[in-house]
């Protein structure tokens, strides 16, 4: 959902084309199905009406109404909302079969920006054409003026969403802290102040034109813009084929489907999407038992640090990874003639436009293939340039003494990373088995931790590797 990235809940495409877009864009999983997309009366044709018996008891009346809503919209009823132990999300009421269809969502339920600025609420973007380029304004916008009306179609889903978050730009300074590496922190503070200054901009927008009908005639606090918001980010969805959003926007597409939103997400998820006409589908493609819960994946590959950022829970290290930089200026090799032929080739192959190079370590990857070809063409001695800039240029290795100063390097990095985190491994390790450890903290513990295990996993693997090319040579 980056990015898709929930913890209490959570992207309209063309045929082929389309169809290969929503299958990246749900979940990165091919699932070949030739079948038509049932309607929902015929979804409950199939799985008949008899769910689960105590489903009403378990529900407050806001969710027993939305999840009446959304069946009405495409949600079958072999599945249905409920407490889990990842919070609310999605439980079979009976076995699925690989393949089975568990909820739709028609275009005339998704909800995207071309529809927005078609609306009611389209005025304000026609005033002030720059709200655009704020990423989740638009939606926050059309929510809100949803919300002033008695009789939204939207009423009983935003009815249901969360009253409290705990994405960090809700967390105080001092929880910020915990999260100690400086880019995290950074990151959220950069996003505290883009959403004040997005609020400013909108209620200026509201006031010079006279637009608080739209609202109930009532003024937007940043408390609830920043609350609707962080809804909305939570549950947006990437649309890279949105055909309705204009490319002049200057603003990455996204799509609402409020249909498809209470499902939790795993990164190792087995559910696919399937497009036919404009409806999205949700399909799972293994057997699902009666009790289980169905997850989708809201992005493989995203950190923990960035599903903290956006959905306000976090992953197991095994599947996080770390955001790292490299400042060409730290790299010094002598003469500065030849420091400047290195840097400028660096440049060129690492694709940047600053001496500062962003890349990222995982447990696939614990040794970056692109720092090691940017460390290899920095460290470059005028004699390795004579003889082997070619084999640099393509990122193999030039030399042994090359090499041998970019692994110590490169180990230089994540080393220097490691020890700038205030705290041990073993002293989150401790944290983390504490009894009635408050959420935002944990959820902070739990970020840094994963980052320490991988950066110390990453040295070792440097190590060991340096061990095999000596005794290789």
């Amino acid at each position: 959902m980056e990015t898709c990235d929930v913890m209490s809940g959570r992207q309209e495409k063309r045929q082929n084309s389309r169809l290969l877009c929503v299958l990246l864009l749900l979940l990165c999983v091919s699932v070949s199905v030739s079948a038509k997309l049932p309607c929902p009366e015929q979804l409950v044709a199939k799985h008949g009406s008899n769910c689960l018996k105590m489903e009403n008891e378990r529900l407050s009346p806001t969710e027993a109404e939305y999840l009446r809503w959304a069946r009405q919209h495409g949600f079958s009823d072999s599945v249905t909302l409920a407490q889990t132990e990842n919070g609310r999300g999605i439980v079979a009421v009976r076995p699925l079969k690989k393949g089975d269809i568990f909820a739709t969502c028609g275009r005339e339920m998704h909800i995207h920006k071309k529809r927005i600025f078609n609306s009611d609420v389209g005025v304000i973007f026609e005033r002030n054409p720059k709200l655009k380029s704020y990423r989740e304004l638009p939606y926050t916008v059309f929510f809100l003026h949803e919300r002033s009306k008695v009789d939204s179609i939207w009423k009983p889903y935003l009815d249901v969403l969360p009253k409290q978050l705990d994405t960090p730009v809700f967390m105080t300074d001092a929880e910020i802290e915990e999260y100690q590496k400086l880019v995290d922190i950074n990151a959220v503070h950069a996003k505290q102040s883009k959403l004040r200054e997005a609020h400013a901009e909108l209620m200026q927008t509201i006031k010079e034109n006279n637009l608080e009908y739209l609202f109930g005639n009532h003024a937007i606090p940043f408390e609830d813009y920043l609350l609707m918001s962080e809804n909305v980010a939570t549950r947006t969805w990437t649309d890279v084929a949105d055909s309705s959003t204009q490319k002049s926007d200057h603003v990455e597409s996204l799509i609402h489907y409020p249909v498809l939103e209470m499902v939790n997400h795993k990164p190792t998820a087995f559910v696919a999407g399937m497009l036919e006409n404009g409806t999205i589908a949700l399909l799972v493609d293994r057997d699902v038992e009666p009790g289980e819960e169905v997850f989708i994946s809201y992005g493989h590959g995203k950190a923990a640090s960035d599903m903290a950022n956006t959905y306000g829970f976090t992953i197991d290290w095994t599947h996080d990874k770390v955001y790292l930089f490299l400042n060409f200026s730290t790299v010094f090799i002598n003469g500065s003639s030849l420091k400047q032929q290195n840097k400028q080739d660096a440049i060129q192959i690492g694709n940047v436009t600053s001496d500062m190079l962003y890349f990222t370590l995982s447990l696939n990857e614990p040794i970056s293939t692109k720092a090691m070809h940017i460390l290899r063409m920095l460290l470059l001695t005028a004699e390795e340039r004579d003889r082997s800039l070619s084999d640099a240029r393509i990122g193999n290795m030039v030399s042994m003494r090359n090499e041998c100063a970019a692994l110590h390097f490169y180990q230089s990095i994540l080393s220097q990373t490691l020890h700038h985190f205030k705290t041990s491994l073993g002293e989150d390790i401790k944290i983390l088995a504490e009894p009635d450890v408050p959420y935002r903290k944990m959820l902070a513990v739990q970020v840094r931790s994963g980052q320490k295990r991988l950066l110390k996993h990453a040295i070792k693997a440097v190590d060991d590797y340096w061990i095999s090319f000596i005794h290789s040579r």
